[in-house]
């Protein structure tokens, strides 16, 4: 009974890093199709600007880890995720109720420093659960695979 909901537990880690690894992809690109109506909302027809709600997400998507990182070492693995997750949603919500342009770019930086948790942490977190050296590669596996599945959409 006991490795019943032990392996229980291990599977509801893995789905949940999973989820929260697409949830953070996905997030990269989720103003991509809203482009022109993000032009019609701030009277913006450079298209050069056009793509900065992008290259600013990845911008944080790069400096995140900086700090998720080394917090997930210091404070565990959970409350990084639980509240990189829930200022997730608040940045994504702030995206969309942004008044001007310059607001919308700021949040995007922070979204993407946010979202980056996920892919700082949830690989450590995998390789935590299991000691078996040929269960924690497949797991790394399905971390990069899941990583890399909102290229395909």
């Amino acid at each position: 009974e006991y490795w019943c909901v032990h392996q229980g537990k291990k599977s509801l880690v893995i789905a949940a890093g999973i989820l929260q690894v697409m949830n953070s992809t996905i997030g990269s690109s989720i103003c991509s199709n809203a482009i022109p109506q993000i032009a019609a909302e701030f009277n913006i027809t450079n298209e050069t600007v056009l793509v900065l709600p992008i290259s600013i997400f990845l911008i944080g998507y790069i400096v995140g880890p900086l700090l998720w990182g080394p917090s997930s070492e210091y404070f565990g693995r959970k409350a990084p995720l639980l509240i990189s997750f829930v200022l997730f949603m608040i940045f994504t919500m702030a995206c969309a109720v942004a008044d001007s342009y310059a607001s919308l770019l700021v949040f995007r930086l922070l979204n993407g420093m946010v979202a980056s948790a996920p892919i700082a942490i949830v690989g450590a977190s995998f390789a935590d659960i299991h000691n078996d050296p040929t269960l924690r590669g497949r797991l790394i596996a399905y971390f990069m695979a899941v990583s890399l599945l909102h290229r395909f959409n």
